[in-house]
């Protein structure tokens, strides 16, 4: 019964408001407008008498007939009750008669002055207990004087307060009925709505299984059906959004992206594997943790100070700060960190991701060298050739130097060559073209055998020694391009070892694949410049001492290697030298099963 009172009391109480505000809203209308009816029914009445008197009087003002002028003013308020005074004035100003006795207020007689022509001037006097209108008119257009009579409103008043007690007493007996009638149909109203209140609560209270009948066809029973239907809804919305908090759940603990959230306070409330183990700790040794307690203190002061931002600003922050993670590398790290509200859109925390970004910066620095280090690359054998060139054209060189000349010119001119080679090579690979391969039955011994050759003349610095079955190792490969790979290892042997050291190149048969070995005696490479050997524009030696190179070399002879599906892989040691296996598939008539000792 208790749930049942408000609403019946807010229908009788708006029931009853509406009619007191109606019933109070007639009765100002009414009062006003009788109000300003009787007013003005007693303005002119006023006006009549007093140029009743005027008119009458007019003789004695011109005799100056103080004693008739005082008469009538008497006889005039005696015979009209509602009249206060009367005050008859020459057009000096001089009071000539007035109705008061004894007693007479001096200043009254200056308070209105009379107009002219026959226009009556009024004016509104409160009187205290009292309100009284003065009515001025002039005696024969104003000439001999002004006569003045002081009318009350008390008659107004009296009916007025009489109307509003009838108007009260109306609105009284309207709202007994009003409260009678409304009553039962509050009732019917609050009835249902009872019930849908106690089934809402039930809703709010995790009860999924509440229905309301519906048994009428109006305002009531259509709100019992929508309800029945929200009641529907909430289920399975219910079931939809568990889904997707347990999809959500799922997708951010196995996202190779680190991600955490914490509150406005900066104390972690959660985040996924990637960022625990990226900083080596469990989430529960996480969660609940302040920066202080997670990070050094200058980071932490860091990362507390772009929180205040989004906090103060609303809006997100991205900035970039070098971390050590738990594996004690260096990482440039990218944190995007957000603003989350609660459900009632006020900010409740921070969301934030860490981007890997040391990759992008390393291989920025990288492109970097590698321009300011072909710029140098190209000049040096630019100005060799320029050199050369201008003493050739002077003809100031002996003929055996004229020779060398030539010779140099020649080798220069290759290495500029085949730089360029590299950099349309690289420019095909960045535009996410492939190399193209015009593949063919190829002798990769007698490529080999051709290639090293080649070396032995222009490079008799280096020994080089050359193992390969007697029969033929046949491939289906672009010549050019494989001979392009050998030819760049070789390079590499020649410029890392010292001169008169040995070079090692074998090839044979693995399995169903074909292999070529070279190894050199030079400087080696330690596990860290192993690991980034193929990457574009590394190079392992980059101060100025280092050999001629563009860092494009490996790249380019993987690539090379993998677009005929093979495998290259090297093993190095510091001081004692390198050695790079190609594997490459083998034509399936090329098989040879025999190995021979080779040359």
């Amino acid at each position: 019964m208790g749930l049942n009172l408000p609403l019946r009391f807010k229908l009788l109480f708006l029931t009853l408001s509406v009619v007191v505000c109606f019933g109070v809203a007639i009765g100002f209308y009414v009062t006003a407008r009788v109000t300003g009816d009787l007013s003005n029914e007693l303005l002119k009445r006023g006006v009549s008498i007093a140029r009743h008197i005027a008119e009458i009087s007019a003789e004695d003002f011109i005799e100056h007939n103080h004693l008739h002028l005082q008469y009538l003013a008497r006889e005039h308020q005696t015979a009209e009750a509602d009249i206060r005074y009367i005050l008859m004035i020459d057009r000096d100003g001089e009071l000539l008669a007035h109705s008061f006795g004894a007693t007479f207020p001096a200043g009254l007689a200056k308070l209105n002055r009379y107009g002219s022509g026959e226009d009556a001037v009024i004016k509104r006097l409160d009187a205290g207990s009292e309100v009284i209108y003065d009515i001025a008119v002039p005696v024969l257009d104003g000439r001999i004087g002004g006569l003045r009579i002081g009318i009350s409103a008390e008659p107004i008043s009296t009916a007025v307060n009489t109307l509003i007690r009838e108007i009260l007493v109306a609105i009284l007996l309207i709202g007994i009925l009003a409260f009678a009638l409304t009553l039962p149909a509050a009732q019917a109203i609050a009835r249902p709505l009872t019930s849908l209140t106690r089934a809402i609560n039930g809703l709010s209270k995790g009860r999924r299984d509440l229905q309301l009948p519906v048994d009428r066809r109006d305002e009531i029973g259509v709100l019992n059906d929508a309800f029945n239907q929200m009641a529907t809804d909430v289920r399975q919305v219910e079931k939809r959004l568990a889904a997707q908090v347990h999809f959500l759940q799922v997708l951010m603990a196995d996202l190779p992206v680190p991600v955490f959230y914490k509150d406005q306070t900066g104390r972690m409330l959660g985040c996924n594997r990637a960022f625990a183990d990226f900083w080596g700790k469990q989430i529960d040794e996480i969660v609940g943790r302040s920066a202080a307690e997670l990070y050094p203190p200058e980071d932490a002061s860091l990362h507390l100070g772009k929180d205040a931002e989004v906090l103060g600003e609303g809006q997100p922050v991205v900035y970039e700060h070098a971390v050590t993670g738990a594996d004690g590398k260096q990482y440039a790290i990218v944190f995007h960190k957000a603003l989350f509200r609660d459900e009632e859109g006020q900010p409740a925390g921070i969301v934030g991701v860490m981007h890997d970004v040391t990759l992008q910066r390393e291989s920025a620095r990288m492109k970097s060298d590698f321009v300011s280090t072909v710029a140098h690359e190209f000049q040096t054998p630019l100005a060799t050739i320029l050199g050369f060139s201008e003493l050739l054209q002077d003809n100031t060189l002996e003929e055996s130097d004229r020779a060398e000349a030539l010779k140099t010119i020649m080798r220069k001119s290759e290495a500029l060559s085949q730089m360029v080679d590299e950099l349309l090579d690289l420019a095909r690979l960045e535009s996410g073209r492939q190399m193209t391969m015009d593949k063919a039955d190829c002798n990769l011994v007698e490529l080999l055998d051709e290639t090293i050759g080649g070396f032995r003349k222009r490079m008799t610095t280096h020994l080089f020694h050359f193992e390969a079955p007697a029969t033929p190792l046949v491939i289906q490969a672009d010549g050019q391009r494989l001979t392009q790979v050998v030819e760049n290892l070789l390079s590499n042997a020649v410029k890392y070892s010292d001169a008169g050291s040995a070079i090692h190149v074998s090839t044979g048969l693995n399995g169903k694949r074909c292999h070529i070995v070279i190894r050199d005696e030079g400087v080696g490479m330690s596990p860290e410049q192993i690991e980034h050997v193929f990457d574009k524009f590394y190079r392992a030696n980059a101060t100025s001492s280092a050999p001629v190179g563009t860092g494009l070399g490996l790249f380019i002879v993987k690539s090379i290697v993998d677009a005929h599906h093979g495998e290259i892989h090297i093993n190095s040691v510091l001081g004692q030298g390198t050695t790079v296996t190609i594997s490459l598939p083998l034509k399936a008539e090329g098989r040879i099963e025999e190995q021979l000792p080779g040359r």
